[in-house]
């Protein structure tokens, strides 16, 4: 990723800014300089991913080369997966493994940092019940949600299932064994 955006040239940032904007992400909010809303600017799609890595996830996962999710995250599902041998439950900890540590931007753009903070602090809690591999840690699991919100009621309660044989491999056959997954990657 990052050798594409260093190939990238100053004409082609309004392209970029122009794309992100009709993708329309959710609590962009506004900044002084560079703003997504500008026609005119005069640095590369690489210099204004930089400049916004700390409140955009995407962004700094482009500028990083994705390092969250393949220095932390994916040996983070080898280790559950080599404990558990459970797709779903390894995916389910290594998210909550990555919240705990790293602040959801998404979240913290449409609700503020204190509750995106408090959203990692309930996922670290969540772990130190066992997570996905514990009764406690699954019910502590259904609790993180609904995500505490800014001012209005509270959404209604989602709940979730497990899908049966597509990602967990001990599920009926026809399920992908993890060394497919990892093939694939």
């Amino acid at each position: 990723m990052s050798e594409m955006l260093v190939s990238l040239v100053m004409d082609d940032a309004p392209k970029g800014y122009e794309a992100i904007t009709f993708a329309r992400p959710a609590g962009m909010g506004r900044v002084e300089k560079y703003d997504i809303t500008e026609e005119q600017v005069n640095i590369t799609l690489k210099e204004a991913m930089w400049l916004a890595k700390d409140r955009d996830s995407i962004a700094r996962k482009c500028v990083t080369d994705y390092e969250i999710t393949f220095e932390f995250g994916y040996p983070s599902l080898m280790r559950h997966w080599e404990q558990s041998r459970s797709l779903m439950d390894s995916i389910v900890q290594t998210s909550l493994t990555i919240l705990a540590e790293v602040s959801d931007t998404l979240i913290g753009r449409k609700n503020g940092p204190v509750v995106a903070e408090e959203v990692s602090r309930r996922a670290r809690r969540v772990l130190e019940l066992g997570g996905a591999f514990s009764e406690p840690g699954r019910e502590a699991f259904e609790r993180l949600r609904p995500l505490p919100q800014r001012g209005g009621p509270p959404p209604e309660p989602r709940h979730h299932r497990r899908p049966h044989g597509i990602l967990d491999t001990r599920g009926p056959p026809g399920g992908r064994p993890l060394r497919d997954v990892q093939r694939a990657i």
